[in-house]
């Protein structure tokens, strides 16, 4: 059973026809509307609550997750139920609790398995002889009856690349056949470039591919060159949207191509609700064709959304590609901030209220003078950073908040930085600073950072801007200077979250059971299918004292 009765759709260029049909009132795309359960796609990816029609327990899935639980005995039961499901199922079809305990079955998939083997035994063009793939309740069967030994379900494997089911998302090294290029690819993506045409080949044999397909074809080496073809195109954009191509149409309006994210796309409509000036989507004018995901030239403020998979090593190959972009902005006069998925995913408040604060809408004014300044708990700042600071909360030995009406609005916290246990300058280092979201509290970083100054009496202070976010203007304000920039750093990437590189260290991939011999972090790290995602670096700041008065 499903828990909603309607959900929220953005309505797009590929499903405007068909909501259109079921009698709801559209005038544009990229829009939301709510939709009712019973009338949305079987095959849909969006989120619902299902409820086990068993034991009553909720859980977030998709609808097509959903129905496909359906199908399977006439009824959704949660992951914990679908297992008495299965088995009463395997009961009344064959008399026992699983279907391998019927020699007919038992015998019948072996058969039709071995034959798939056999039939996929032409050689492939993956570089992998074998690939790690991780023993689900779905592919345990199929994987046993190949004749690997399994002990137990959530193991890892190796398993002959051959032998990997052809739809599988695993990803590999396919080498082109014609060019012989390496190229990193899921699996089930290497099997459909192999399919058009017979061989594998990468992107640039396979636009000579795509040439040679189309001659055979259509005897020209594009279809759109074709009279039948062109027409029938035509006539089809003319029956969905009046125009001949999509780019005419203002329900495919070219700010919202299909390779914009639904993550970016809902960034520029919150940019969109709150201000009014220009705004330019997939901008590829103001750095010579080079693209902008979104840009405001009023405020010369632009913004990237960097999807981790896609800005990760394997598709962004040029390590200073993020870092490049931000340059080539500085000299055009723009701040360019970047935002990577994770942090849309876990820390959008923050990020709008950067984007507020960087475009003068801030709200909420506070006056430092009107505020009380106390030194404060490791709790209290753990607790306001890590809501508030898009890094989060760090250790530091001193922590300053300011308060207002009794309710804490701005943080600043000091540590004395070491390094393998000893300190590695003489003096301090700011390493947060963080006001209440969407909050600015004016003077509010001048007046800690003076209390600091007058109690502590530090030699140095040193601090860091992060290139992805900020300038280090607010450093200048408070009279540092300027001592160097840093190089790009890296985070690895796993699932939807980064990860810090000091976690990967040799010798902590070593204690996890991984053989280093003659191999970097990072070697190992992509044998484990696990890649760097990199960063715009950082500017460093330096405020020296040469006397005690302050």
């Amino acid at each position: 059973m499903i828990k909603e009765k309607e959900v929220s759709i953005n309505i797009t260029k590929r499903n405007i026809t068909f909501y259109k049909k079921l009698g709801y009132n559209i005038d544009n795309v990229n829009i939301p509307i709510n939709i009712k359960i019973v009338d949305i796609n079987k095959n849909s990816k969006i989120k619902i609550t299902a409820i086990c029609d068993i034991c009553g327990e909720e859980k977030t899935t998709s609808i097509y997750n959903y129905y496909d639980n359906v199908k399977r005995g006439g009824y959704y039961g949660c992951r914990k139920c679908s297992n008495k499901k299965y088995k009463k199922t395997c009961k009344d079809k064959y008399g026992v609790n699983t279907t391998l305990k019927t020699e007919n079955v038992k015998n019948k998939i072996i058969n039709k398995n071995i034959n798939k083997k056999i039939e996929s035994k032409e050689k492939l063009s993956i570089k992998e002889k074998e690939v790690s793939i991780n023993i689900t309740m779905r592919n345990v069967s199929y994987y046993k009856s190949l004749g690997y030994e399994i002990n137990k379900i959530n193991q890892s494997i190796m398993v002959n690349v051959e032998d990997v089911a052809k739809n599988s998302h695993v990803n590999v090294t396919a080498i082109c056949e014609k060019c012989d290029k390496e190229t990193e690819i899921r699996l089930h993506k290497f099997h459909e470039n192999k399919e058009r045409g017979g061989y594998y080949g990468c992107r640039k044999c396979s636009r000579k591919k795509f040439k040679k397909t189309c001659l055979a074809k259509f005897g020209v080496d594009n279809p759109m060159k074709n009279e039948e073809v062109k027409n029938k195109t035509y006539n089809t954009n003319l029956e969905r949207y009046g125009v001949k191509t999509t780019l005419q149409s203002k329900e495919c309006n070219p700010l919202f191509y299909t390779s914009t994210s639904n993550k970016e796309i809902n960034l520029l409509n919150f940019i969109k609700e709150n201000y009014n000036g220009v705004i330019i989507a997939s901008d590829r004018n103001t750095l010579d064709g080079l693209e902008l995901d979104i840009y405001l030239p009023d405020e010369k403020l632009a913004i990237e959304f960097n999807g981790l998979y896609w800005h990760n090593d394997i598709n962004k190959t040029d390590r200073n590609y993020h870092l490049n972009k931000t340059k080539k902005c500085e000299k055009e006069g723009i701040d360019l901030i970047h935002i990577f998925e994770d942090e849309y995913i876990y820390q959008l408040d923050v990020i709008k209220s950067i984007i507020l604060n960087k475009l003068h809408l801030t709200k909420n004014k506070i006056y430092g003078r009107k505020t009380i300044l106390k030194e404060i708990e490791t709790k209290d700042a753990k607790d306001f950073l890590n809501k508030n600071h898009i890094q989060g909360y760090t250790s530091s030995s001193v922590k300053i908040g300011l308060y207002y009406k009794d309710e804490l609005v701005s943080v600043m916290l000091f540590s004395k930085k070491s390094v393998g246990g000893r300190i590695s300058f003489d003096g301090y280092e700011l390493s947060r600073f963080a006001n209440k979201l969407n909050t600015n509290v004016i003077g509010g970083a001048n007046k800690i950072l003076k209390y600091f100054e007058k109690k502590y009496k530090p030699k140095e202070i040193r601090s860091y801007a992060d290139r992805r976010w900020f300038n280090g203007k607010i450093y200048k304000i408070m009279g540092f200077e300027q001592t160097h920039i840093n190089p790009v750093s890296y985070w690895y990437v796993i699932g939807d979250k980064r990860k810090h590189k000091s976690l990967f260290t040799k010798q902590k991939i070593e204690k996890q059971g991984f053989d280093i011999n003659g191999k970097t972090a990072n070697q190992i790290m992509k044998e484990r299918k696990i890649y760097r995602i990199y960063d715009c670096g950082t500017i460093s700041f330096s405020k020296k004292y040469e006397h005690t008065n302050y």
